[in-house]
């Protein structure tokens, strides 16, 4: 069972750290667009990287939806497993911990998606 938590641990680990990285590009590229004139310059390209950056940040929404299911049938499993009742069980393998941390992460990814629908367009409006 250890095993498996560490297994577990480390996914969480990998998709947090995926999840700076991504979240940094995303506004570290929104930024630059609203300090520029690229988009009254050339909006294709305005275009090309809100589709790219919509695109990524779905795909983390749909892995966050899929990992907090894969975290709960691991749970139900391990528990099914163990002689530990539910109390003792999460004390030992927080796994509702990472699923609740999974879930921040898909709802600011969300925030992203609704800030690369919007800031263009009032970039574009305010410029």
């Amino acid at each position: 069972m250890s095993e498996t938590h560490n297994y577990i641990r480390h996914i969480v680990s990998t998709v947090a750290t995926w999840y700076s990285i991504a979240a940094a590009g995303n506004i570290a590229v929104l930024g630059w667009l609203g300090s520029s004139n690229t988009i009254r310059e050339n909006p294709l390209v305005v275009i090309w990287l809100a589709v790219v950056f919509l695109l990524q940040n779905t795909l983390g929404i749909v892995l966050m939806i899929h990992l907090r299911v894969y975290l709960e049938n691991a749970r139900t499993e391990l528990l099914k497993q163990s002689s530990l009742n539910d109390l003792e069980f999460d004390n030992l393998f927080p796994v509702r911990s990472y699923r609740g941390a999974l879930k921040l992460v898909q709802i600011s990814i969300f925030s992203l998606i609704l800030t690369w629908v919007a800031a263009p367009v009032a970039i574009y409006l305010a410029g």
